[in-house]
């Protein structure tokens, strides 16, 4: 459908089809996750949910993948149903399946202003997800931009797509103990101010993305992680799906023996039953990696 909808048998558009190709909506999901393997499918307009009062409805699902997001009620004002049926005319619900109808209702209004020979789907697709209103809801748990009907008519299709900016802000060690704990600064920006999501790999125990006050960094716990050679890839996406990288390659050192300084004789003689010494053993060693010592 979102290919060949509107097209002949050999995929161009029909004299009389308003567009090439269609645009499928889909809801988000109203469980408050933050991963959906249906409506995470690219090709698709997923479509958020926020409230009256603006903010992320509390039970849209969010993540990067969402695309928009349009009203979909909440607890105290939901959206009116049309449908003439006992179950759901006449009343409010709320949910992303209501918000995606507004979404849907953009791209009919697009579609009737633009339709017609050489229009695409992916330009009402296109024309919805990008002139809507980018960064608009705070917080962690992205819901998309916010639907926009005159942004949608009013986007200028050549308008470039710019990708995040990554760079490092400090030093880079190349090595590290295996019991060191380092952090490993960076920033992002936006050229266009939208939201921009950070993932990092390889994804395991010991490795994490760190962000307080708007500062970032990648968080090494070596005794974690475990000794090793690793490559850091920071992968920044922003709203219009641009994507930027940055990397850095570390080995964690593996935990080294102690060494002895100087040798020692193998035997002490004592004069008498009675006598004793002490021997400074702690001084006759050394630890390359810092650890305490214990002697038998």
């Amino acid at each position: 459908f979102i290919k060949y909808a509107g097209c002949d048998n050999d995929g161009n558009q029909l004299p009389d089809s308003p567009m090439k190709g269609g645009v499928a909506v889909f809801a988000a999901g109203n469980d408050n996750f933050d991963y959906d393997p249906l409506v995470s499918y690219e090709p698709i307009i997923a479509v958020g949910a926020f409230g009256a009062t603006g903010n992320k409805a509390s039970y849209s699902n969010y993540g990067d993948w969402v695309d928009v997001a349009a009203p979909g009620g909440d607890a105290k004002l939901g959206i009116y149903s049309t449908l003439l049926s006992d179950n759901y005319g006449g009343a409010d619900w709320q949910g992303t399946s209501m918000a995606c109808p507004h979404v849907s209702g953009v791209a009919a209004l697009l579609v009737s202003y633009f339709g017609g020979p050489g229009f695409t789907a992916e330009e009402c697709r296109t024309r919805i997800i990008r002139g809507a209103v980018p960064n608009f809801f705070s917080g962690s748990r992205y819901i998309g931009r916010k639907l926009d009907a005159y942004g949608a008519f009013t986007f200028d299709m050549d308008t470039p797509i710019q990708e995040p900016v990554l760079a490092w802000a400090g030093p880079l060690p190349e090595e590290i103990g295996y019991r060191e704990t380092v952090e490993l600064p960076f920033t992002v920006s936006d050229p266009l101010g939208q939201y921009v999501s950070l993932t990092l790999s390889p994804e395991r125990p010991g490795l994490s993305l760190q962000e307080k006050d708007g500062r970032y960094s990648v968080r090494i716990d070596a005794s974690e992680l475990g000794s090793g050679s690793y490559t850091l890839v920071i992968t920044a996406t922003n709203e219009d799906k641009a994507s930027a990288r940055l990397t850095h390659a570390l080995t964690v050192l593996r935990n080294r023996a102690p060494e002895v300084l100087q040798q020692k004789p193998a035997s002490i003689i004592l004069d008498g039953p009675d006598e004793r010494t002490t021997l400074p053993v702690a001084s006759w060693f050394t630890d390359a990696d810092g650890d305490a010592l214990t002697f038998t």
